[in-house]
């Protein structure tokens, strides 16, 4: 059963770090390589994104689709990176196991300039129960990728330096889960 009374009048009081008012959670999501692509050998191509024509089925390759993809690991990450840097934030990279493993440099640079990367799956696939017959099981390659770029330059991030016991924040109560 789901919990919607919460806090009520109880809710916790939260110190942040360095008495911050309002706390930013900068997340990248890498998926580029790991999305459904017929051009790689999938059986259907990906079905979300920009170019989705309602005409095209999906077994044609769309160009459209992957040329997006393509655009964000050989363009877009890197100028998101530089914004990072420029502004000295770091971010959550949440990455695809297949995306990491196709872009190793990218996936080195995430680590180098302080990001943490978080286990997005191995591939971007569609979880509902309906597919299940369409995914491809990772056999446990993921466990690998994550091993090799999960570790970060700059430590545990903040909540863990604050004191919490971890860094999920469970969306109901904006507030990080775990005690401190």
């Amino acid at each position: 059963m789901r919990d919607l009374i919460g806090y009520g009048w109880k809710y916790p009081k939260i110190k942040w770090p360095d008495d911050a008012r309002v706390v930013v959670s900068l997340v990248l999501n890498y998926e580029e390589g790991s999305e459904l692509c017929v051009g790689d050998g999938d059986p259907e191509g990906e079905r979300v994104g920009e170019f989705v024509y309602p005409s095209m089925d999906a077994q044609t390759r769309d160009l459209g689709i992957e040329s997006t993809f393509e655009y964000g690991s050989r363009v877009g990450t890197w100028r998101v990176l530089d914004l990072f840097d420029e502004f000295g934030v770091k971010a959550t990279i949440f990455a695809c196991g297949r995306a990491l493993e196709r872009n190793p440099v990218v996936a080195r640079a995430f680590t180098a300039r302080g990001h943490e990367v978080a286990g997005h799956g191995y591939r971007w696939v569609d979880h509902l129960p309906s597919h299940r017959s369409r995914r491809r099981p990772a056999s446990g390659r993921w466990a690998g990728i994550a091993a090799t770029h999960r570790a970060s330059t700059r430590g545990a991030c903040w909540s863990k330096r604050a004191g919490f016991s971890t860094t999920a924040i469970h969306t109901p109560t904006k507030y990080p889960t775990g005690s401190r």
